[in-house]
């Protein structure tokens, strides 16, 4: 397929509110089965089906089978990161819409797909940059010597070395940070409970969490 008949495919899969409701539920990563997709866009369990085969056949969606059932996920982080930047676009183009379309507590804290997004997940990034946390490697991002004891307090492996990338947060319209790398961080935190996931995307920062980021990140 050409780079432009791809586009327009993908273009004509997010031009139909059903299916661009169903790919927002599955930013949080997780996998829904097409009832609850159907639910969530307020349409028929049939015609959600249709749609997302459709999306799955873009490969825009990964389909999951377990039994007899059938669970549908964003195919991966790059698709994700494709939505949330398309999400940025947007609200350049419409500077309302932030406070209209993303509540407040999406705004501070929420997943996209595998790693965190909203005002938390830049300020980890800028901070992180600032202290040596992370640092650049050419146009990727590592850990750097600062982050050890960092990388000890959540856990995450001393050897090997996971990169991240910037992704564009679409409610704070600077970077998070994206990839391997923040996805281990993310699910660390999590795992650690500095985290607590929640609905629709939604995380919140716990207490315990709120005091290791003072710690690493000064926030």
């Amino acid at each position: 397929m050409k780079q432009e008949e791809w586009l327009a495919d993908v273009g004509s899969l997010l031009a139909d509110k059903s299916r661009s409701a169903m790919l927002l539920v599955m930013m949080d990563g997780r996998a829904y089965t097409a009832t609850e997709l159907a639910r969530a866009a307020n349409i028929a369990a049939s015609t959600a089906s249709h749609h997302l085969e459709r999306m799955e056949n873009a490969g825009v969606l990964t389909r999951i089978r377990q039994g007899r059932h059938s669970y549908f996920r964003i195919a991966d982080e790059n698709v994700a990161c494709f939505i949330e930047q398309s999400l940025g676009v947007y609200a350049t183009l419409n500077i309302r819409t932030i406070a209209t379309s993303c509540p407040r507590h999406l705004r501070k804290a929420r997943l996209c797909y595998n790693h965190l997004a909203g005002e938390l997940g830049v300020r980890i990034l800028n901070a992180g940059l600032e202290r040596g946390v992370f640092v650049m490697q050419s146009e990727r991002i590592a850990f750097g010597d600062a982050a050890v004891p960092f990388r000890a307090a959540l856990a995450l492996p001393a050897a090997g070395e996971p990169y991240g990338r910037f992704c564009l947060d679409w409610s704070e319209r600077r970077e998070h940070l994206a990839g391997d790398l923040a996805a281990d961080i993310t699910g660390a935190m999590l795992a650690k409970r500095w985290l607590l996931s929640g609905t629709h995307r939604q995380v919140t920062l716990t207490e315990k969490g709120r005091q290791q980021l003072r710690q690493w990140f000064g926030l």
